[in-house]
């Protein structure tokens, strides 16, 4: 199979593993000696005050830096959460900080959280309780898990859709939780932030299929209705899905089927850091084409659109990136264009532990892998395929990123941090049957779900 790799951009995603300026990378907190707020020597102490991770070497030099209120060398290259923010010189030392950052790690998210170049260190582990998941992959066609392996599936079926959560803990019953019976769902995003937890859900219609209610975006309330505040009182389904998605979208149908069934819009979701979301496909129900309208598109960074802000109308086919925010309260939903792809349709997006996003694609030619990076909003062509990429997962504290082709032999392709194809362990299939949606799990095990409507799934689970 031919295959051609862009090594710029994600090369440096290898060489985030460590700072790579002179500097060292610190994690700072209470209790801090030493000048600067560092302890002395070469620097290799942890620092403590602050919540950021801060570096500045050690010595003479350093200190003097820091009475002249600069810092000592070159900036350092900020890993994890914090590398999609510039680092900052302050009180003479290089700070890294970002959305989603912590002085330790403790969400256990998936996220390099503390920006120490370690994902996940001392988080404890669990196990998905794979004999209950197997007895509920009836119409189900997508897979993700939360930080304490508990299983989520989503359907498409004909009559309710619904999210099937199945806890590791073999204890605690199955739960079902329904959208609205107009709808098809299509992709579901655990929030990987314990804190949260959030599961929303695409509501994807095709055009021709006639669905009652709107495309769009639709989030899990597991409260009860009687519960003061609570966010689905009064829907059909509480607790349950939003009846109406919070933020709504305009059915488009990509050109590709997988298993039989249509791929439509909205298409993917991913988690970013700092309480974002990232779908594929992405056209508001709404938009204005009045002077005042809000041009919330990659030429106009930083700017989001909302129900009070409605986005100017544009013309481009598929292949736009959003990114969103979820409510909160009485806070309302927002979204923004982050990137657009010309020609390309999005079939799946997926979490880069730097708080970066990889974008699977259909090209005229094939497929294209891309990259997404926050910090300058820009994006990156990794690799091209000869067939449309149709899942991406990351491997989580590995640096790998797993992608399933539509079609082709190798369909399955396991690649480095430089993007180059490395070989797959032993008993796990080049081209295996179907097109699977893949997810790998805290337990560090990959599932592979090959969905069907109104049929038994398939589900593989694989040790890398």
């Amino acid at each position: 199979m031919r295959a051609t790799v862009a090594l710029g951009v994600w090369g440096l995603l290898a060489a985030a593993v460590a700072c790579s300026s002179s500097d060292e990378t610190k994690s700072s907190g209470a209790g801090a000696t030493g000048g600067g707020g560092v302890t002395g020597g070469s620097g290799g102490a942890d620092a403590a005050t602050g919540g950021a991770a801060t570096g500045a070497t050690g010595g003479g030099a350093g200190a003097d830096a820091a009475a002249d209120g600069g810092c000592f060398g070159a900036a350092p290259t900020c890993v994890g959460v914090c590398a999609s923010t510039p680092p900052t010189c302050e009180g003479g030392l290089w700070v890294c900080n970002g959305p989603g950052f912590e002085p330790d790690e403790t969400t256990c998210d998936g996220y390099d959280n503390d920006c120490d170049g370690i994902v996940d260190e001392g988080c404890p582990t669990c196990a998905v309780d794979l004999t209950r998941v197997q007895a509920n992959l009836y119409s189900k066609y997508d897979i993700d898990f939360d930080a304490q392996c508990n299983t989520y599936l989503t359907t498409v079926v004909s009559g309710p859709d619904h999210v099937a959560v199945v806890p590791a803990n073999a204890s605690d019953p199955v739960l079902t939780h329904t959208g609205n019976a107009n709808q098809n769902m299509g992709y579901a995003l655990v929030d990987p932030n314990p804190a949260s937890r959030r599961v929303i859900v695409t509501y994807s219609c095709c055009e021709a299929c006639n669905c009652l209610a709107k495309n769009g975006l639709t989030l899990l309330y597991e409260c009860a209705a009687s519960d003061p505040g609570c966010g689905c009182a009064g829907q059909s389904n509480c607790p349950g899905f939003l009846d109406a998605p919070f933020l709504a979208s305009i059915p488009e149908d990509t050109s590709v089927t997988a298993n039989g069934f249509p791929i439509v819009s909205p298409t993917g979701l991913a988690a970013g850091a700092g309480s974002t979301y990232f779908v594929g496909n992405w056209r508001p129900e709404t938009c204005s084409t009045d002077s005042s309208c809000t041009a919330c598109d990659p030429q106009h960074p930083g700017v989001t659109c909302s129900a009070s802000k409605p986005a100017c109308c544009d013309t481009t086919a598929l292949g736009r990136l959003a990114q969103f925010t979820a409510p909160v309260g009485s806070t309302e939903p927002t979204f923004r264009i982050v990137s657009i792809f010309p020609g390309e349709e999005i079939l799946t997006v997926a979490a880069w532990r730097n708080g970066s996003v990889l974008v699977g694609t259909k090209t005229q030619t094939g497929g294209s892998l891309h990259r997404y990076l926050p910090s300058s909003g820009s994006a990156v062509m990794l690799k091209a395929f000869d067939a449309p990429v149709y899942s991406v997962t990351e491997r989580p504290g590995v640096g790998e990123a797993w992608v399933e082709l539509l079609s082709g032999t190798p369909k399955l392709h396991r690649l480095s941090a430089v993007a180059e194809d490395l070989p797959l362990p032993l008993g796990i299939p080049a081209a295996p049957a179907g097109n699977g949606r893949l997810e790998f799990a805290p337990d560090g095990k990959l599932y592979r779900l090959v969905g069907a409507v109104d049929a038994e799934s398939t589900l593989e689970v694989f040790t890398p």
